[in-house]
């Protein structure tokens, strides 16, 4: 009699192991499904761009949200790097070779005001391409072309 309830119990916690299992995989899943939708989104995008450009080479960079969603890449085409900026069905708004790009120049100019990170990285605002540095307290974006100083804000 002990033997049979000692196997009892021993499959009840067995059970209630793989349903704890069952229901951590299952949050995860429901917690990362917004995410992955997103990945895929980008990803998708991303391969739209590739084909309109017949390039082999390319990289997702970031996606950047202001007042609009853009997602940017830097792809190989023609011989040259690209950093092209389109939409969520991979409609090319912009793009610009990686050597027209003053990396340094931006660089120095976001030193001027007062940004502490020299991580650079892409976005869009009001209709152009935009180099985008930001630290902990500010966010400051420029043309990429002209390195003009289009936003500069505090974060709170």
């Amino acid at each position: 009699m002990k033997q049979n309830m000692r196997k009892s119990v021993f499959l009840t916690l067995i059970l209630v192991g793989i349903l704890i299992l069952i229901l951590l995989v299952n949050s995860m899943i429901f917690v990362q499904g917004p995410y992955l939708k997103e990945r895929d989104i980008f990803y998708q995008a991303h391969q739209n761009v590739m084909e309109q450009l017949r390039a082999k080479d390319g990289k997702l960079l970031n996606r950047y949200s202001l007042n609009e969603v853009t997602y940017v890449s830097r792809i190989r085409s023609l011989s040259r790097d690209w950093i092209v900026w389109y939409d969520e069905t991979g409609k090319i708004r912009e793009q610009i070779a990686v050597s027209e790009i003053d990396s340094e120049g931006a660089l120095s100019v976001a030193y001027e005001h007062g940004i502490d990170n020299d991580r650079m990285n892409y976005g869009w605002i009001d209709g152009r391409p935009a180099l985008v540095f930001e630290d902990k307290d500010r966010e400051l974006l420029l043309d990429a072309r002209s390195l003009k100083v289009l936003m500069d804000f505090e974060k709170r």
